[in-house]
C-alpha cells in the first residue's frame, strides 16, 4: 500500500484531529491504527482493492440517485469500523429516505442531511 495517497492521508488527518481523544498511533508499512484505548483499535487507510471498490460502487449510486430531486451529493466516509458510502440530502424527507437504499454493492448507506450545497467561487 502507497501511504502517500493523498486520499487516504487526507482522510487519516482530518478523522484524527476530530477525534479528541487521548490515544496513540501505530503505523506500519502497510496500515495506519488508532488505539482509543487498549480494547479499541481503528484502522483508517484502506487497501488499494478496497478503495477501488467503493469509488466503483460512488460512481455506480451517484448515476442512480442524483437524478433524484433533493439529493445532493453521493460521498465515501466511514461508519464504525467500515468504509461506507454517505448520501447527502437537502432536506430530511420520509419519502426520499426511502428512496434510498440501506446496502449497495456490499457498502452500508449512510445519509446525512446537509441542506442545499452550493460552490464557492472566488
Amino acid at each position: 500500500m502507497d501511504l502517500t495517497r493523498p486520499i487516504n492521508l487526507a482522510y487519516f488527518i482530518l478523522t484524527f484531529q476530530h477525534t479528541a481523544v487521548n490515544g496513540f498511533l501505530e503505523i506500519s508499512k502497510d496500515q495506519v491504527y488508532l488505539y482509543l484505548n487498549r480494547n479499541q483499535k481503528r484502522s483508517f487507510l484502506m487497501s488499494k482493492k478496497e478503495e477501488d471498490k467503493i469509488r466503483q460502487a460512488k460512481e455506480k449510486l451517484s448515476t442512480k440517485l442524483m437524478v433524484i430531486k433533493g439529493v445532493v451529493g453521493i460521498g465515501i466516509g466511514k461508519y464504525e469500523d467500515s468504509t461506507c458510502l454517505v448520501v447527502f440530502l437537502e432536506k430530511d424527507v420520509e419519502d426520499l429516505r426511502q428512496k434510498i437504499p440501506q446496502q449497495f454493492e456490499g457498502f452500508k448507506v449512510n445519509v446525512e442531511v446537509t441542506g442545499r450545497i452550493k460552490a464557492w467561487t472566488d
